[in-house]
């Protein structure tokens, strides 16, 4: 069954209005993986996903995604980092942890042992926040578009 995951938007305060939550799945992650990656190494760094949501900012003409992902395990959660930053590499430029490809903008993160953060947009990303609690995770689009 999935891993209880409970994702809080703190949005108030800002310009970005919350357009859209959903949940992507193990599946997702594969397919998404192996546009970069062997079909062998997106499976390996999706098996161990325990539950995930993706908030959809958006403000002006900018959109920001934030896809917080909950892994069954520290092991399991650190071979998708390790797989999404060969994934980003292949795909974009990176400097600071922030990686750019063309207009996007994706900053990965470890937020704890189990759980990794990807914020996705083309605005800026750095000053995005996610803040994790046991299973309740909080998370914050960036100041400005």
């Amino acid at each position: 069954p999935p891993t209880n995951l409970s994702v809080n938007v703190n949005a108030t305060e800002s310009v970005w209005e919350v357009k859209q939550t959903d949940v992507k799945g193990e599946l997702f992650v594969r397919i998404a993986l192996a546009e970069q990656l062997s079909a062998s190494r997106a499976s390996a760094a999706a098996s161990g996903w325990g539950n995930d949501r993706v908030v959809t900012f958006r403000a002006e003409n900018r959109t920001l995604h934030a896809w917080i992902l909950k892994w069954d395990d520290e092991r399991n959660a650190t071979e998708f980092e390790n797989a999404v930053g060969t994934y980003l590499d292949r795909r974009g430029v990176e400097r600071n942890g922030v990686w750019t490809d063309g207009t996007l903008q994706i900053d990965l993160r470890r937020v704890d042992t189990t759980t990794v953060t990807l914020f996705v947009g083309n605005s800026s990303v750095e000053d995005a926040s996610v803040a994790v609690n046991g299973s309740n995770i909080s998370v914050r689009p960036s100041s400005t578009p």
